[in-house]
């Protein structure tokens, strides 16, 4: 049997000097974590063999191996407003606080934002030479880390991160390519060697030639800095690039920035497959190069060996802890375990819930747009696929379009207006508009429809894809759970998707939408709900209309939220379950930032079997919900974390492995459960326009 192991490693407090505590008081309210994030510097600077110190954001406290008292750290106050900086206008005084607990947090922030600092370089040293060059990226290696705390054990979660950067500058991008949308891109300042600015672009500025002159009138510029400023051709943008994790911009001339390649910019950027591969790291290779990056950590005695399920059982779990099985149950009540339930295996059971057809056949809309390949009898292959279903008497129509979205737009409209049923879309890669122009007219006028691109016609699997997306969308329920979850009566997935770029004053326009589910996995409805929010808090009067009491009063419901419950979102759903009777399990579930988890036998190394989780504590696990779809990369787990008293970390787990089956639009289980699954699909294509023509519905337009 595999031993499980993670990427999180306890910190041995034996190791660590005495720490000592520091509050601040201010003479106004002030953004503290922005104070103490500058002060964990200042102190340093300003004393004579300061020590480490660092800003814990968790306890709001600076912590420090040195011991200060008052008449020195009322110098450093001094010169920190001598600085005349903004963030230190408020600041009155730094005081030692002997009564503040140095608990595992504490010591977990200590190494990762102070320690951390005095090894990083080695870290990056080791790791060098795993990094390589394929034109036109560069591909360098990293280790990344965060402090963590398990079951009352202070350790560093540590992970290898591949970042590619463009060989080109992002000038000379430009240059190459006029129409490139700037905004959204991710980007360093290629002026430093050693800590560089890496942000995304928010917004673009100006010309420089509008802007030098200001521009070199900062203060304490680098002799880089003002080198590119003064150099750069009068027309060269000046964009604006908030900090990854900040929210402050910054300007630069484009000439001073490189461009960090992401997967959402591959085409954009013209990233070729090949080099798109070297972001992936199999299991065998990602933890060799683990134990590469963290050796010097190792060697300072700061770490011990990773957490595994030989040494710390009690934190490991598999599919067989909570109880998950892949059962799923046909209409004649047939159960069947598989992951991957083809058409096939629906035609000799019988879906749960067919598509109702009228006495007339019904009526398919096939779109040809451009000239697609040979499809190798598409159309034929999809109707006898949905005639498996249950759909035996179908009607086919074949239209033709240019690739533009005019002569698109105007076959979708005819299309809808004669009534179809139901439609297909062959569409060009790469032709965004015109996908967008097809969704807008179709989607929004309640037609269920399916895009496939040209290069897809011949896949094997997408006439099974296409038939089950079709016969969903129509209504159709081809399975449900075997068994219903024992601890729910609903599953109900909550989303905030931004719709328009942010107002004035902080507010942003978005759609917060919800997916609602019964316990055996069968979709009872979507809702949808627009309004002006500050940050991503769905609102109080939003919340109430999106779960209204029809729905949910006296429901047991289990509410995986897409990302952390933020603001006062987690009491709003409490005082609705008190005022309908019902009980609101919340879930959150992160696509972000979980640990990598891996399965060790002998002296190999491969992926852990779905279901695998790393426990936390009674509240937060680590879970791999599906295998990665290449053989080559390493399964991403999820971040699950309860926020609720009455629902166990297991049972979270088990509703989250459970509805990843209830994909109807795909024969592959996905990553995500599918009360999330589209979450972000769904705010893309709001932010493009597509939406359903009802604010509620019960048909999944969305797959």
């Amino acid at each position: 049997m595999s031993t499980l192991l993670t990427e999180v490693f306890p910190i041995r407090a034996d190791a660590l000097p005495d720490l000592h505590a520091y509050h601040i008081e201010t003479s106004s309210e002030v953004e503290l974590n922005t104070l103490g994030g500058g002060l964990q510097w200042q102190i340093k600077k300003q004393t004579d063999n300061g020590g480490t110190w660092v800003w814990s954001r968790t306890h709001q406290r600076l912590f420090s191996n040195r011991a200060m008292g008052e008449e020195v750290l009322n110098t450093v106050v001094e010169a920190c407003w001598s600085t005349g900086k903004d963030r230190y206008r408020a600041l009155d005084s730094i005081v030692p606080d002997p009564e503040q607990e140095i608990d595992a947090r504490a010591l977990a922030d200590y190494v990762a934002w102070g320690l951390w600092h005095q090894g990083k370089y080695d870290v990056a040293t080791r790791l060098k030479p795993d990094s390589v060059t394929i034109s036109p990226v560069h591909v360098r290696r990293t280790c990344t880390r965060t402090p963590c705390v398990v079951e009352g054990i202070p350790a560093l979660q540590l992970s290898i991160r591949s970042e590619m950067t463009h060989q080109d500058s992002l000038a000379d991008i430009v240059d190459q390519h006029a129409d490139l949308e700037l905004e959204g891109l991710a980007v360093k300042d290629n002026t430093k060697d050693r800590n560089p600015l890496k942000g995304a672009i928010r917004s673009v500025i100006g010309p420089i030639e509008d802007h030098r002159q200001r521009l070199l009138g900062f203060p304490d510029l680098s002799k880089s800095i003002t080198e590119a400023l003064q150099s750069a051709d009068k027309g060269t943008p000046v964009v604006g690039v908030v900090p990854f994790g900040g929210t402050k911009p910054y300007e630069y001339v484009i000439d001073a920035l490189d461009v960090i390649v992401q997967p959402r910019h591959y085409d954009q950027l013209q990233i070729p497959p090949r080099v798109q591969n070297k972001l992936t790291l199999s299991p065998d290779d990602r933890s060799k190069l683990l134990q590469t990056a963290i050796a010097p950590l190792k060697e300072r005695g700061w770490i011990g060996n990773a957490f595994n399920s030989q040494g710390s059982s009690s934190h490991f779990g598999t599919a067989e802890t909570v109880g998950y099985t892949p059962s799923v149950r046909f209409k004649d009540g047939t159960v069947v375990d598989d992951e991957h339930i083809r058409v096939g295996k629906i035609a000799d059971r019988g879906a749960v819930a067919p598509v109702q057809a009228e006495d007339t056949p019904l009526r398919l809309a096939v779109l040809k747009v451009a000239d697609p390949p040979t499809s190798s009898g598409l159309g034929r292959k999809v109707q006898m696929k949905l005639a498996d279903l249950g759909i035996d008497s179908i009607e086919g129509e074949v239209f033709h379009a240019a690739s533009s979205a005019k002569s698109v737009r105007g076959e979708a409209v005819s299309i809808v207006d004669d009534n179809f049923d139901t439609a297909l879309a062959l569409i060009p890669n790469g032709a965004d508009e015109v996908y967008r122009t097809w969704k807008q007219e179709t989607v929004g006028q309640g037609l269920p429809n399916q895009v496939i691109l040209h290069d897809t016609l011949d896949n094997q699997f997408a006439t099974e894809n296409i038939a089950l997306g079709l016969f969903a969308k129509m209504g159709g329920v081809p399975y449900v759970l075997a068994e219903p979850l024992s601890y729910a009566d609903r599953v109900v997935g909550l989303d905030i998707g931004r719709v328009s770029k942010e107002r004035a004053g902080g507010t942003m326009s978005v759609a917060a939408s919800t997916h609602l589910y019964g316990a055996d996995g069968h979709l009872i409805g979507y809702r949808l709900e627009d309004a002006n929010v500050e940050g991503e808090t769905v609102p109080a009067h939003v919340l109430r209309k999106m779960f209204p009491r029809d729905a949910y009063g006296g429901k047991r419901v289990i509410v995986h939220r897409d990302g952390p419950f933020r603001g006062d979102e987690i009491l709003t759903l409490r005082e609705m379950g008190q005022e309908m009777d019902a009980t609101f399990h919340l879930v959150e579930v992160r696509k972000q930032g979980a640990p990598r988890l891996y399965a060790a036998a002998g002296d190999g190394i491969s992926q852990p079997p779905k279901g695998s989780y790393f426990r936390i504590n009674d509240r937060v696990a680590y879970v791999v919900s599906s295998p990665p779809p290449f053989s080559g990369s390493t399964a991403r787990p999820l971040h699950i974390r309860v926020r609720s008293d009455d629902l166990t970390i297991e049972d979270a787990i088990h509703s989250v492995l459970s509805f990843t089956l209830m994909h109807h639009g795909s024969v592959r289980p996905p990553r995500l459960p599918v009360s999330l699954h589209y979450s972000d699909d769904v705010a893309g294509r709001l932010q493009d326009g597509i939406r359903p023509p009802n604010q509620k519905g019960t048909l999944p337009y969305w797959l």
